[in-house]
């Protein structure tokens, strides 16, 4: 007669705790990468809508500027006349301006060649992580770093 082998309970224990050691490792892993990719992405969005200022103020031949309200975290382009151009833009959840600063204020103006404000926005998180955008004056160029 053939003997059928089992696993023992305690093999089972340990196999057990294993994989819940490996869960609870990559869950930790998971929402912190998670984190950081909101704040990367929005930092990239804030240099977006800058570039997007900076593309109609070439096109249209006349000045446009990107509105930062820190208070409610969100920023809007204007046109000349200080309309809203394109929808309202918002920060993700847990992000917030840390600082927004062109030349004493909190708005970057773009000119009908190009140029701008120095100037830079500097966005964290809840964790204490940092994305600067800052804008070239002379090119109106945007350069988004971790620091």
């Amino acid at each position: 007669m053939k003997k059928i082998e089992f696993f023992t309970s305690i093999e089972l224990v340990v196999v057990m705790a294993i994989i819940s050691l490996l869960l609870g490792l990559s869950t930790v892993y998971f929402f912190n990468f998670k984190s950081a990719s909101a704040l990367k992405l929005s930092a990239y969005e804030v240099a977006a809508v800058l570039n997007q200022a900076r593309s109609l103020a070439i096109t249209n031949q006349d000045t446009y500027s990107v509105v930062f309200d820190l208070s409610n975290n969100k920023y809007e382009i204007q046109d000349p006349s200080s309309v809203r151009v394109d929808e309202e833009h918002r920060l993700g959840e847990g992000i917030v301006f840390d600082s927004v600063s062109f030349i004493g204020s909190n708005v970057e103006t773009y000119s009908s060649t190009g140029t701008a404000k120095d100037g830079i926005v500097r966005l964290k998180d809840n964790k204490s992580q940092f994305y600067t955008v800052d804008v070239d004056p002379v090119t109106g160029r945007i350069k988004v770093s971790n620091n």
